[in-house]
Formats: structure tokens, sequence, C-alpha cells
């Protein structure tokens, strides 16, 4: 049997609630506000409880050892981020520099290569049995990565200069 709590006492979904809630929760376990105002008054419910039922329904997947399918992440700061990684096949970073020509300015993207500069695998950052990161891994890698800012900078001078 279905309920759902009216005024602190609870009041059974008739059958056709319960269907139409749980075909929208397969939709979307996570309705933005505007979606869970639409499901409300489809259900001729508060909204208040709809989304207490919402939430309900992913904690009982959960106890069941099931997870709902997760809620999307914003990804508007992770847009623009590339990813950074130590290896020669994929460049640290991305230098954006203008050549000059004999006909006129143009934009040149240029890579750093870094493949010749990896980190030796102890100077790896790792993490000890107390949590604590070693410090002496973080230290390598910040100033790796300020010696290759550093070049890369050069080379924008160097560009630009000529």
């Amino acid at each position: 049997m279905y309920s759902a709590s009216f005024s602190g006492y609870k009041i059974p979904f008739t059958q056709a609630q319960a269907e139409r809630f749980q075909k929208a929760f397969e939709r979307n376990p996570y309705p933005s506000k505007d979606q869970l105002k639409l499901i409300a008054d489809d259900l001729n419910l508060a909204v208040p409880k709809v989304i207490n039922r919402f939430r309900n329904q992913r904690g009982n997947l959960v106890k069941a050892g099931l997870r709902p399918q997760k809620r999307p992440q914003n990804m508007s700061n992770k847009e623009n981020v590339q990813d950074l990684t130590l290896s020669g096949e994929t460049p640290i970073f991305r230098v954006d520099m203008v050549e000059a020509g004999p006909s006129s300015m143009r934009q040149v993207e240029t890579f750093v290569d870094v493949s010749d500069t990896e980190l030796d695998s102890e100077d790896d950052v790792s993490e000890d049995s107390t949590g604590d990161y070693d410090m002496h891994a973080i230290s390598t890698l910040a100033s790796f990565l300020a010696r290759e800012r550093e070049a890369a900078y050069a080379l924008l001078l160097l560009a630009t200069s000529c």
C-alpha cells in the first residue's frame, strides 16, 4: 500500500498516483524545481510531499543496495579545463601565441612537450597512513610546473617580439 502524509495523517496514494510517481522517478530521480511542481500538480499533491517522496524513494534504493542514477554535475567549471598530465604523449598545457608573418598576423597554438622532463616514480605524490600528502613530492611537482610555465612565457615573449 502506498501512502503519503498530509497534515500529519497518512493517506494512501491511489494506484494511479503511485504509477505516475514511479514513472516520473524512473525518468529522473533528481527532478528540477519546475519538474517537481509539474509532478505535484499531476499527482494533486503539495510540492514538499513530492520532494519527500523522491528523497524517500532514493533512500529506499540505497538501502536495498541499488543506487539511483547520479545527479548530473554542473559542468560549467570543468568545461574549460584541459586534462593536465605529466606524460610526453599529452602536453601539460597549451600556449597561444601570435606569429608575425610577412603578410599578416596569425594565431598559432603551440604545445609544450614535457616528455623529457617527466617526474621520477619516487617523486609521485602519495598519501601516507596518516592521510597527509608527501610534501617533498608536492614541492617537486610545484617547481616542475613553475619551470614549465616560465618556459612557456619565454616562448610567448620570443614569438611576440619577432
